[in-house]
């Protein structure tokens, strides 16, 4: 529980070890760097790369990926994180999108000089099979449509059908609303509009 407790909360050694029941806060790092290292070790007998072909029913995407940050002690711009607007070292974790399995963990890098997408390419695109893509945010679009599918790629006819339908619907909507709001109706919204419009 000391262990999980450190890798939550964000914490001096002085406080962790005082919510750890007030111990010294020397053996209460001592023991959990022991149980660290062992996860640690565990890694390469958990996190496997081929857990992707788990449940694979022939689909070119088989892995969503994303980065996470992890706050550090203050060490410059070049650690600097966007999302804490303070200093962290960013990891990129791939998981099967058919099984939930962790696949690929790689890092730690310096959130400040390292984006998303030039992690993936520095590794995990050689990874991949050919013709294997992965899921992944906005924040890879730089790749979509060739290794990576991304919301807002070009390549997303559906989405982008569905946009233009959305947008139509809303010119349309908008003076159908206002003939509906004269005549005193309720609409879907369920307001009662003002006639005075």
């Amino acid at each position: 529980m000391w262990t999980l407790m450190f890798l939550k909360i964000y914490a001096r050694n002085t406080v962790l070890s005082s919510l750890a029941g007030g111990v010294d806060p020397d053996t209460y790092m001592k023991w959990v760097w022991l149980f660290l290292d062992g996860i640690v070790y565990l890694e390469c007998h958990v996190i496997i790369w081929e857990n992707q072909l788990k449940l694979d029913r022939g689909n070119d995407c088989l892995t969503s990926v994303d980065c996470t940050d992890c706050r550090i002690p203050n060490h410059g711009p070049d650690f600097a994180s966007h999302k804490f607007n303070k200093s962290g070292l960013r990891y990129e974790i791939a998981l099967c999108i058919l099984t939930g399995d962790v696949v690929w963990l790689n890092g730690p890098f310096e959130c400040g000089k390292w984006p998303d997408i030039s992690i993936f390419q520095s590794a995990l695109l050689g990874m991949l099979a050919d013709n294997e893509r992965v899921e992944a945010d906005d924040g890879y679009v730089g790749d979509h449509p060739m290794y990576i599918k991304c919301p807002a790629g070009f390549a997303n006819p559906e989405e982008t059908l569905f946009m233009r339908q959305s947008t139509s619907n809303a010119q349309l909507d908008s003076p159908i609303r206002r003939r509906l709001s004269s005549c005193g109706r309720e609409f879907e919204t369920g307001r009662k509009q003002s006639t005075s419009e």
